[in-house]
């Protein structure tokens, strides 16, 4: 569940995305900054590299273990999306891979919880 904008009003991860200080960022989040916390258009400071081809800060944020990289924006749209759309490949071939990675991280989840519950995964 992402970070409400209004209960943790913290958004030096978006400021610092949207103005490129890659320190302050690194900052925010060794300070404890939630990666998932909504702007007022429910956008992320991820959706906000994407959107400005920071592939640093695309990174630093894929890297956070709240980054909710799959987070629909108030216009349904992903920062995986937002990069496609503006033609950031680079960027996107991140946020792609990090979306592989979690719906594979989702797969094994489930055959585990299936495996403790006494059944057979399916293949």
């Amino acid at each position: 569940m992402p970070a409400d904008v209004y209960a943790f009003p913290d958004r030096r991860l978006h400021s610092a995305v949207r103005s490129g200080r890659i320190s302050a960022l690194r900052e925010a989040l060794r300070d404890g900054s939630p990666a998932d916390a909504l702007g007022f258009n429910r956008e992320t400071a991820l959706h906000w590299a994407a959107a400005l081809n920071d592939l640093e800060a695309t990174r630093l944020l894929l890297g956070s273990t709240d980054c909710g990289a799959g987070i629909e924006d108030a216009d349904g749209r992903t920062p995986l999306k937002i990069a496609i759309g503006r033609g950031h490949a680079e960027a996107a071939a991140l946020l792609a891979e990090a979306e592989s990675i979690r719906a594979e991280r989702a797969r094994l989840d489930a055959k585990l919880r299936q495996i403790a519950d006494g059944r057979t995964p399916a293949a």
